[in-house]
């Protein structure tokens, strides 16, 4: 590693990039999950730098999480979890509230959920189809209860996505889903809204449980489609209430 390594002379910002090499050491696997980082004192003389300019870059890389302090025995590489990749979606969408932000993180919606809707229809997996059939169920009972239908809502899509044993599928769509949540509790704007958007849930569910494939992801984009020209119309009328939605997630 200390062949690797030139010495930083050059003015600037020294933690931040001794931070940046040490992550692209990483992320190239030049040094690799589960590996011990050289300690302060190596990496000081390597980079020529002092041992508070490494032990910043290192408190940086275990903010990313891409490194763990370990008492007595040094730093090491860890994996990179999903809870990791859920923060990092949840940040994204919280922080960049363009109108053409909102509708691409929409566009992923359903791309993600047109495979997971197709692979219940074609596992019918009983679990999870009684755990999406449940929150079909608390959402049209909770038509006058608009924070329990938004959690029921992302219940019911939740519970699909476990069902396609993609991990990844349900990292990505949890913040999503929070982003809709808080979307959907400015857009639940009147009894024909909340109707439909029950409705448009049951027929992805009578799609699954007919086994159909292709009408579980037509009914799917029909409903993410239905979503869009709700935001849009919120949009054109008060600019201010879309964007608040948008940048509602806790």
């Amino acid at each position: 590693m200390q062949s690797e390594i030139m010495p930083l002379k050059s003015p600037g910002k020294l933690g931040e990039r001794v931070r940046l090499e040490l992550e692209s050491m990483i992320l190239t696997g030049r040094v690799k999950v589960n590996q011990q980082l050289p300690t302060e004192t190596e990496l000081a003389a390597q980079f020529g730098v002092s041992r508070t300019v490494i032990r910043e870059a290192i408190g940086r890389l275990e903010a990313q999480g891409l490194v763990q302090a370990r008492i007595g025995s040094g730093s090491f590489v860890i994996p990179f979890e999903l809870n990791e990749i859920k923060s990092a979606v949840t940040r994204f969408a919280r922080l960049n509230t363009q109108r053409d932000i909102f509708l691409n993180l929409l566009d992923l919606r359903a791309v993600i959920e047109s495979e997971t809707v197709a692979r219940l229809a074609k596992s019918r997996e009983q679990a999870a189809i009684q755990l999406m059939q449940d929150a079909l169920t608390r959402m049209r009972n909770s038509k006058d209860d608009l924070t329990a239908l938004a959690k029921a809502d992302i219940d019911f899509h939740l519970a699909i996505a476990s069902a396609s044993k993609n991990p990844l599928f349900t990292a990505i769509l949890e913040p999503l889903k929070q982003l809709g949540r808080y979307f959907g509790l400015k857009t639940y704007t009147n009894r024909e809204v909340i109707d439909r958007t029950c409705d448009e849930h049951g027929l992805v569910t009578s799609a699954i449980l007919a086994g159909d494939e292709d009408a579980a992801i037509f009914a799917i984009r029909a409903h993410i489609d239905s979503s869009r020209r709700n935001y849009l119309e919120i949009l054109d009328s008060d600019p201010d209430q879309a964007r608040d939605a948008q940048s509602g997630i806790p």
